[in-house]
């Protein structure tokens, strides 16, 4: 699987769910064969941050966003990627609601309270924007599975991209895993974290953390290209053999919140070497819009900022190229894998053998 994601508000001028559809046979061609939007509900405005407030500030599961559009265009782009052989997640958030989501007023008992007995945001963090959900409750567990089969069953999405999915109780994912594979028995689920617990559940994938943080520090630090093998092999270790790593040289989060990879990277080249490894290594590459383009655009998650697709022609083609052989050839998909690094470089092998032994 090749992953997209996609943060609609950005992705074009419109804004809309129609806008990316109206771009799924240029994904096609980019060598993507699946997608992945980030939270397309509506988002709260009490205590939001910024202009549009964050999308992970969620007011109703069971609805979208005005401004990307209306549910049946959600099902017209549901249904144009399945035509087109494409698969679709969208972003969930557990862990926590916006201020003015109905359960504040109707179910107070569903957050987490402190000893004064008001709502609290989710403790250990500074997102001030959101409220703590209470998972010990089981009405607010039983709402949760209804709107996430809702849109397994009902809209017909084929996963979720599960965001902050270790500050979910275990039992809850492994019931709700359970839950959504009967109504789609090859759903997708991918895990922001990397817990070893989270694939005993049942998570199909989850983030390659440590990957991303050895590339950055090889790229910006000057740390010796081993770190990169030495960090693959840690993970490895605790995968099973059907579990996978989603790996990137950037997400939402990095390059909201970091830099985006030209920058962080320390130019167009060093973008591309990081791309190339996430895409060379077994697991799941994902590409974040724009990078096809090698945006420098900072696409901060409160604000529009529309992406200038016209920069760096060059890159499109590069990206292809990687993207298409990674999804295509036989030893990128199902190739061994060797590794021959020295200080500063980083090389390694994907050998394939097919029925002949060759």
């Amino acid at each position: 699987m090749i992953l997209y994601e996609i943060f609609v508000r950005d992705f074009s001028d419109q804004g809309t769910f129609k806008a990316v559809e109206n771009r799924l046979d240029e994904l096609v061609d980019l060598g993507v064969n699946a997608l992945w939007l980030m939270p397309i509900h509506p988002n709260g405005e009490v205590n939001a941050l910024g202009t549009y407030g964050s999308p992970y500030a969620v007011k109703d599961y069971t609805d979208v966003h005005p401004d990307f559009g209306s549910m049946t265009d959600v099902l017209d782009l549901v249904g144009a990627c399945h035509a087109r052989g494409m698969r679709i997640l969208i972003d969930w958030v557990p862990n926590h609601t916006a201020w003015d989501h109905p359960s504040i007023t109707d179910h107070p008992d569903w957050y987490t309270q402190n000893a004064q007995g008001n709502i609290v945001h989710p403790p250990g963090t500074n997102w001030m924007d959101v409220a703590d959900l209470n998972y010990s409750q089981g009405g607010m567990r039983q709402a949760m599975l209804d709107a996430m089969r809702f849109w397994i069953a009902d809209v017909g999405i084929d996963g979720f991209r599960c965001d902050y999915a270790e500050g979910v109780p275990q039992d809850f994912w492994e019931q709700a895993i359970a839950e959504m594979q009967a109504s789609n028995p090859d759903v997708i689920m991918l895990a922001e974290g990397a817990a070893p617990w989270l694939h005993d559940v049942g998570m199909n994938m989850t983030y390659s953390w440590d990957g991303y943080g050895a590339i950055w520090q090889v790229f910006a630090n000057g740390a010796s290209a081993h770190s990169i093998q030495t960090s693959f092999e840690g993970e490895a270790a605790t995968l099973g053999p059907l579990d996978r790593r989603l790996r990137f040289s950037t997400n939402h989060d990095e390059t909201s919140w970091d830099a985006p990879p030209p920058t962080l990277f320390g130019g167009q080249d060093g973008a591309r070497s990081a791309q190339a490894i996430v895409t060379f290594l077994p697991g799941t590459p994902l590409v974040y819009n724009g990078q096809e383009v090698g945006s420098t655009q900072v696409l901060n998650l409160f604000e529009r900022i529309p992406i200038d697709w016209s920069t760096n022609p060059e890159m499109r083609p590069w990206m292809t190229t990687l993207l298409t052989a990674r999804r295509d050839h036989p030893a990128l998909v199902h190739g061994e894998l060797t590794f021959d690094v020295q200080a500063n470089v980083f090389r390694a092998e994907r050998i394939h053998n097919d029925a002949r032994g060759q």
